[in-house]
C-alpha cells in the first residue's frame, strides 16, 4: 500500500491516539516514520470522530482528509508535500471535468492533462478512472454534507438530510445521478460506487442511529439498515426519478412519517 508523508509531530500523534483510545474506537494504526500517520477505522467512521479531535489539540479538517484504499491520513503542520499537491490537483481536475462533461465522457488522459501530471502518476494511486472520480466526489461532498453530533439523533439526521438535499440540488447531484446510471450497466462501477461513495456515508448515518440507541432516543431493536433505507431512500428516489421536489419541507414530512417507528414513541404518547 502506498502512503503519503504527512507533517505530523510526535506530540500530535500521541494526542491523536489518546483521543482515539479514549473514545473506544478500534483502529488499526500504521506509522511508517515520525512524519507519517495512517489509520483505518474498524468500528465507526473516522470523519465523525475526527470532528472532535480539535478539543485535544489535534485540529482536523474533513475537507483535507486523505482517503486511499480505506486508509485515512490527515496532513498537519508545515504544509503538503509535492506528491500530495499532485494528488490534490488530480482530485480537483477529476471533479471539475466530471462536472463539465459527465462521468462517461471523461478519460484518464484528460484528468492527467488538466492536473499537469502523467497518467502513470494517477495509476499509482487509483486503479481506474471510476476510482479517482469517486474519491474526488467523496472528498468534495464530505465537506459539503457534514454530520453534526449535537446529542439529538433526530436533529442530527434532519441537519444531515438538509445538506444532502442541497448537494443533490447542486450540479454535483447531476454527476451522482449519471454515476448511478452508469453503474446499472457496469458491475465494476456499481461496486466502486458502493465501496467508495455509498459506504462511507452509510457508516456516518449508522453511527448517528447507534448513538441515538445509546441515548435511548431510538428503540434498541431497530433494524438500522432498513430504517436508513427508508429515511434516505426517499431522497435518492427523488434525485433519480425527479417526480417530487427535493426541499426542506420534504425532509420534515419524511421524518414526521418515519420517526415514530424509529423512536418507538408515538406522536400523542406524551
Amino acid at each position: 500500500m502506498r502512503h503519503e508523508r504527512f507533517n505530523v509531530s510526535d506530540e500530535a500523534v500521541r494526542r491523536l491516539l489518546v483521543v482515539v483510545e479514549d473514545q473506544n474506537d478500534v483502529f488499526r494504526r500504521q506509522r511508517r516514520s515520525a512524519n507519517v500517520l495512517l489509520f483505518r477505522c474498524t468500528t465507526r467512521p473516522p470523519v465523525l470522530l475526527l470532528n472532535n479531535l480539535a478539543h485535544a489539540g489535534c485540529p482536523v479538517k474533513t475537507d483535507s482528509l486523505v482517503i486511499h484504499d480505506g486508509w485515512y491520513g490527515q496532513q498537519m503542520g508545515r504544509g503538503r508535500t509535492r506528491s500530495e499537491d499532485a494528488r490534490q490537483r488530480i482530485l480537483d481536475a477529476a471533479f471539475r471535468l466530471v462536472g463539465e462533461h459527465g462521468p462517461a465522457q471523461v478519460r484518464i488522459d484528460a484528468i492527467a492533462e488538466a492536473a499537469g501530471v502523467g497518467k502513470q502518476t494517477i495509476y499509482r494511486w487509483w486503479p481506474t478512472k471510476t476510482a479517482v472520480v469517486l474519491d474526488a466526489l467523496v472528498q468534495k461532498t464530505m465537506a459539503q454534507t457534514p454530520f453534526p453530533d449535537t446529542g439529538d439523533a433526530r436533529a442530527d439526521l434532519r441537519a444531515h438530510m438538509q445538506s444532502v438535499v442541497r448537494l443533490f440540488r447542486s450540479p454535483t447531484g447531476c454527476v451522482i445521478r449519471e454515476l448511478v446510471a452508469e453503474a446499472q450497466a457496469d458491475p465494476s462501477v456499481a461496486e466502486e460506487f458502493r465501496e467508495r461513495f455509498w459506504q462511507p456515508r452509510r457508516e456516518l448515518s449508522t453511527a448517528c442511529i447507534r448513538a441515538g440507541i445509546a441515548r435511548s432516543q431510538v428503540r434498541g431493536d431497530l433494524p438500522v439498515e432498513t430504517a436508513l433505507d427508508t429515511i434516505y431512500g426517499v431522497l435518492w428516489v427523488r434525485l433519480l426519478i425527479g417526480h417530487r421536489a427535493l426541499d426542506r419541507r420534504g425532509i420534515d414530512q419524511i421524518l414526521d412519517v418515519v420517526w415514530p417507528g424509529i423512536s418507538g414513541i408515538q406522536p400523542n404518547a406524551g
